[in-house]
């Protein structure tokens, strides 16, 4: 039960700084950032489908793992901090 109070905690404070990072910056991108910003997040989403699809495989052999999902679960949120961390970086710069 401690593992899913942790993983709660760390989710949470993850979903907390993806979500207020964007919100900082207020300048324009230009065509070129929009680009770039738009091909980080093709990538991030093909990782993150790629982890979806290996759960859900994991899942239909009957081999559940709920260390496996939690870690995969926590790098999607990395994830999403890291993408919207260099958007806001583009925006600054």
């Amino acid at each position: 039960m401690r593992i899913f109070r942790t993983f709660a905690f760390i989710s949470t404070a993850l979903a907390f700084l993806g979500f207020s990072l964007p919100h900082l910056a207020s300048a324009k991108e230009t065509v070129g950032e929009k680009v770039e910003t738009g091909v980080e997040g093709v990538k991030k989403d093909v990782r993150q489908g790629g982890r979806h699809a290996k759960r859900h495989a994991r899942n239909a052999s009957g081999n559940r793992s709920v260390i496996k999902d939690a870690g995969d679960a926590v790098k999607d949120a990395g994830e999403d901090i890291e993408h919207s961390a260099k958007k806001t970086k583009r925006k600054v710069d």
